[in-house]
């Protein structure tokens, strides 16, 4: 990499810092006084506020992204070009698209980046914001995976559970049924009772 693409590349990462700090802060900080009354009225401790932060920063930094981004290009090209830094390159003989180029490929970067972390981080971060808002702050019950009506599909095997008990790792009622390649049934079993330990 030139070392005109590794000055702009400094220039533009160093913008783009600092935007997303200041979107992702302005954000938290509302979203944070908008529950701080929940906080106060549950008497939330302090790993509870640590939690609540550290879950909300992943979330609103997949939101905010696509505005700091493009507020930095923003703010890059402008101020590279209040400084006539942009002249003094295509004065180089340098095209605009030329220099744009390093930067186009940052944002690419970047974006697959902020798709992953969409992904594979947030989910994990709403399910922890919602377990700790709902649940441990207003005290909910938390859904219970018990169910009647549980159907599962097994290559050529259908299994139907009457019941699933998890907090005791036990099924009542399991039905297996057993199908040929025309999808007809071949045989049935049925279990009373299984327990299992480990995932097995």
């Amino acid at each position: 990499m030139k070392q005109v693409d590794r000055y702009l590349l400094r220039h533009f990462l160093h913008v783009l810092g600092l935007t997303l700090c200041a979107c992702v802060g302005i954000y938290l900080l509302v979203d944070f006084f908008e529950k701080a009354g929940d906080f106060i009225e549950y008497k939330a401790g302090a790993a509870q506020y640590l939690s609540y932060f550290l879950n909300s920063i992943p979330l609103i930094s997949v939101q905010v992204a696509p505005l700091a981004i493009l507020m930095s290009m923003v703010l890059t090209l402008g101020g590279l070009g209040r400084s006539n830094e942009i002249t003094a390159l295509r004065a180089c003989g340098l095209s605009l698209w030329r220099i744009v180029q390093p930067l186009m490929l940052a944002v690419v970067c970047i974006s697959v980046a902020y798709l992953l972390v969409n992904e594979l981080l947030t989910p994990l971060n709403t399910r922890q914001l919602t377990r700790l808002l709902d649940y441990q702050l207003q005290g909910k019950t938390e859904p219970s995976l018990n169910s009647d009506r549980i159907w599962y599909r097994d290559g050529n095997r259908i299994i139907n559970v009457a019941l699933a008990l998890p907090e005791q790792q036990r099924l009542q009622g399991v039905t297996v049924f057993e199908l040929d390649r025309n999808f007809l049934l071949h045989r049935r079993l049925q279990v009373p009772e299984l327990y299992f330990k480990d995932g097995h």
